[in-house]
């Protein structure tokens, strides 16, 4: 029969690998989801024109922008370009963009930082987009999102910053003249 010292020393092992193995916590690769938050603070207006979107990130590096409980979280900036400009895509298409007849403007856009924070009573996402109009005009957008987890502040800071862009007077001009 084993010794009360002998359990004791096998207790604390388990409880000494559990701490080391929690505390170690992992590293996960997101990418937003692009239908995750509607973008219906966008004004009404009608596109002039298909628009060219461009993904104009060239670092495909991984980037670390949030921490929580022990997890690393990293964001691919490209990606997270590909994923604006499927929600702007969206959001032109709705305004006539799809069915326009001409086809002469372009927009270039590119994810240029993203960082999640923990706060007390959950997470806020914030993200700068950099866009450039197809007559040279460049302009930064910041995305802002408070939520209840990690994931959803990410989605809500990609889609706050291309409904910025989207709402802006000097974008809006470029797009319906």
């Amino acid at each position: 029969m084993k010794t009360q010292k002998e359990m004791m020393s096998k207790v604390i092992g388990v409880v000494v690998l559990g701490a080391v193995v929690l505390s170690t916590g992992c590293t996960h690769v997101y990418v937003p989801k692009e239908s995750e938050y509607k973008t219906d603070v966008i004004p009404v207006y009608t596109v002039a024109s298909k628009v060219t979107l461009v993904n104009g990130q060239t670092d495909d590096t991984e980037i670390e922008y949030a921490h929580n409980m022990g997890h690393t979280f990293v964001a691919d900036k490209k990606d997270w370009t590909e994923q604006a400009i499927g929600i702007a895509e969206r959001e032109l298409n709705e305004r006539g963009a799809g069915s326009a007849a001409r086809n002469d403007k372009k927009l270039t856009l590119r994810v240029s930082d993203v960082q999640v924070s923990t706060g007390v009573w959950g997470f806020r996402g914030t993200l700068t987009l950099d866009v450039a109009t197809g007559d040279g005009v460049a302009k930064t957008f910041k995305g802002e999102a408070p939520a209840a987890n990690l994931y959803n502040a990410s989605s809500g800071c990609l889609s706050a910053a291309v409904a910025a862009m989207l709402s802006d007077q000097t974008i809006m001009y470029y797009l319906t003249n």
